[in-house]
């Protein structure tokens, strides 16, 4: 079973990810910032980040590169309702490893061929 890391400030999202990804099969734990994300994942590895972009305190940007700085091989996506703002960081992201934007709000089976494509191998960081 893989394992998944949702991080995200709004409480409806974390919770609608943990209902339809639990139902899909997967472990999922969540996370409201990025110091409990960087938490959760110095206490164990997750197969997938879900990362929201913008958030109070550290963004979703600011976790991906202190996970990868501790974890060369994580993985992760990134929600996000305004990456145009944020297109050159999300450039250097995706060279970095980022694998991909779900664009907020989302819907379900966007979520699921992002997370099946990003678990499964199938796409490759841009």
């Amino acid at each position: 079973m893989s394992s998944i890391l949702v991080v995200d400030d709004e409480p409806c999202v974390r919770d609608i990810c943990v209902q339809f990804l639990s139902m899909a099969g997967y472990e999922v734990d969540t996370s409201a910032s990025g110091e409990e994300a960087l938490e959760a994942v110095s206490r164990r590895s997750y197969d997938l980040l879900i990362l929201d972009l913008c958030m109070k305190g550290m963004s979703g940007l600011a976790i991906f590169n202190r996970v990868k700085s501790m974890t060369p091989a994580a993985k992760a996506v990134i929600f996000s309702c305004s990456a145009d703002w944020f297109a050159s960081e999300l450039d250097e992201a995706r060279r970095n490893g980022l694998l991909g934007v779900l664009p907020k709000p989302f819907d379900l089976q966007a979520l699921s061929a992002l997370v099946e494509a990003a678990l499964h191998g199938r796409m490759e960081a841009a």
